[in-house]
């Protein structure tokens, strides 16, 4: 067997293949011999002559590029933004000239396989390159439309559990944020050393000053690569269903174990690697793997009366097989203390305490810390970048089997606005917004 590349359009068994096309022929010495002869093909020996090749088709790709990107004119038409919850799009590209998100990934791929450019990824080449300065990647890659890629940001926010509960700051570069620096509500020390007095008349007042601290956010990056069969992207409809919910939920799910259990290197911070964590201890004689009604009663109180209303429970599936069986002792009866979802016309959700009980994939197998947490999530910040997802596609990674590269990626941060648990006006038990039970 001989690997032949064509350097100029030839018929070979009967069939006509195009300048460039790359052929296994067997059994065949005497064809190969006579195309290599008159110049109409060289021999490809083994798939590093081929990853070189790739490789200088790059760098050709990047080099017309660079050209035209040189060559565009300014634009100068201003673009108008809106903001709607978390997704900050340009306006001034209604679908940016393609049927669909499928279409365009489709137009993307034919092109970067020679089959030539369309009329609507010309014109948005052309308009790509002056408003998003970013329209090609070092691997020649095209920039998705944002309002394609916003379609997978859409799919992201709906489905995930915890990012749509934050307290969300779109944010453009990196960011430092002042923050009051307060972990006790005791005289003097609230707003990190406000006070006042009760003072006579004429006397001089007490000075007092407020602590400050600072919160550093710096954007992570978030990817994904989604390979696409050519069988894939005949059909523009699967092409594009396909990629928008894989990518989405993902992203989502990614999003929300960093906001969970993140470490912050590389990642945003979790409440549960938070200073601001406070875990609850299990009771003296309770057994492994099991939440009781005291567990829940203790973590209630632990946190503060302002982030009642808007905490939630979140916890693994297993823990709720315990919920239902949970009851606190009242004379020779009991108390039931977990209220389950009634029927079809009720809430979604049980609740203990009267706020939602959320089963989700994050929280910690049962009897690990963190398999059942009581939070406000209204106290942790996360910061997408306001461009949203950006998407780039490009042929040369997987080459050799025929797929198409998209590639996503998305700039985000994150951590709790508690720096570590707040001491209150009375007492010494410490609140907090982020509140966990021990493992058992």
């Amino acid at each position: 067997m001989k690997t032949i590349k064509l350097l100029k359009a030839a018929a070979v068994l009967g069939t006509e293949y195009p300048e460039g096309a790359v052929l296994e022929l067997t059994d065949a010495d005497d064809i190969c011999a006579e195309l290599l002869t008159e110049g109409l093909a060289v021999e490809v020996k083994g798939v590093e002559a081929l990853k070189v090749e790739a490789e200088q088709t790059k760098a050709a790709v990047r080099q017309v590029v660079a050209e035209e990107l040189k060559a565009s004119e300014p634009d100068t038409k201003a673009r108008q933004v809106v903001t709607a919850g978390d997704i900050t799009e340009p306006v001034d590209r209604p679908n940016a000239g393609f049927k669909s998100a499928g279409h365009f990934l489709k137009d993307v791929a034919r092109q970067a396989t020679g089959g030539g450019q369309s009329a609507e990824l010309k014109a948005w080449r052309a308009k790509a390159a002056t408003g998003l300065n970013e329209t090609f990647g070092g691997d020649g890659a095209y920039l998705v439309p944002p309002e394609m890629a916003a379609g997978i940001y859409q799919i992201q926010h709906e489905t995930a559990a915890l990012a749509s509960r934050c307290r969300t700051i779109p944010i453009n570069n990196n960011l430092i944020m002042n923050a009051i620096d307060e972990t006790s509500r005791v005289t003097g020390s609230r707003w990190g050393g406000i006070a006042c007095y009760w003072q006579a008349e004429a006397s001089t007042a007490i000075g007092s000053t407020p602590k400050f601290r600072q919160m550093h956010f710096e954007l992570k990056k978030l990817t994904a690569a989604v390979y696409a069969t050519e069988e894939l992207l005949a059909d523009v409809s699967a092409l594009e269903s396909t990629i928008n919910q894989a990518v989405g939920e993902e992203f989502a799910w990614t999003v929300d174990e960093a906001i969970y259990h993140g470490n912050g290197a590389g990642t945003p911070l979790g409440f549960m690697n938070s200073g601001a964590l406070v875990t609850v201890p299990k009771e003296g004689a309770q057994a492994a793997d099991t939440v009781v009604a005291e567990n829940v009663r203790k973590m209630w109180y632990r946190l503060p009366s302002a982030n009642r209303a808007r905490s939630i429970w979140l916890v693994n599936q297993q823990v709720e097989d315990q919920l239902q069986q949970m009851n606190a002792p009242v004379g020779m009866a009991g108390q039931l203390v977990y209220m389950p979802p009634g029927g079809l016309s009720a809430a979604p959700y049980g609740t203990l305490f009267g706020r939602p009980v959320i089963a989700n994939e994050h929280s910690a197998a049962l009897g690990d810390t963190g398999d059942i947490v009581l939070v406000d999530l209204g106290e942790y910040i996360y910061t997408p970048k306001t461009d949203g997802i950006q998407s780039a596609a490009s042929i040369h990674v997987q080459f050799l089997v025929g797929e198409t590269v998209y590639r996503f990626t998305q700039r985000v941060d994150g951590q709790p606005a508690w720096a570590a648990p707040l001491t209150p006006a009375k007492g010494a038990t410490d609140l907090s917004p982020f509140i966990a039970l021990a493992a058992r």
